[in-house]
């Protein structure tokens, strides 16, 4: 129970950041939409592992959107730069292997370069993701500096 009201409150705290409003009808449609997404992830919000710390992991993910912001920027810019110097490029598809052990982990890594302009992940499979890149890259650079970044922090 503990866990259900911790997640429905740190989601509508999200929700009223995002919307900026405290009108009646907003918070409606806020309290339905938080209490609807914490039915749905709050065992995952807060898992009940004992060798999970709260502090390391928040960390970690604090770290991770940051670099991940950093990233994004350089990721734009690249575009940027080649959409405005008219250079075609060589679009290609790159095998990445799997970089964590935590699908968690893994989910956020393959949907930040997703994220990035340029690149999608096209396929998921156990040991690797099969990604399609707007740029000519060599094999398992796509990400790799990201990764790595990540990987440093400590995250597994």
């Amino acid at each position: 129970m503990k866990r259900f009201i911790a997640a429905f409150i740190i989601l509508l705290c999200v929700w009223i950041l995002f919307t900026a409003s405290f009108n009646r009808e907003d918070l409606i449609v806020g309290v339905g939409a938080s209490i609807a997404v914490t039915l749905l992830a709050a065992r995952f919000m807060f898992p009940r592992r004992e060798d999970v710390r709260f502090f390391q992991t928040i960390t970690a993910f604090l770290f991770f959107l940051v670099n991940f912001m950093v990233e994004e920027v350089k990721a734009h810019v690249k575009m940027a730069i080649t959409i405005l110097k008219g250079d075609e490029g060589g679009a290609c598809y790159v095998t990445l292997k799997r970089p964590f052990r935590s699908e968690m982990a893994n989910l956020l890594v393959y949907n930040g370069i997703t994220l990035t302009p340029g690149t999608i992940v096209v396929k998921c499979e156990n040991r690797h993701a099969v990604v399609h890149s707007a740029w000519e890259a060599k094999e398992g650079k796509v990400g790799e500096r990201f990764i790595n970044s990540v990987k440093r922090r400590g995250i597994k």
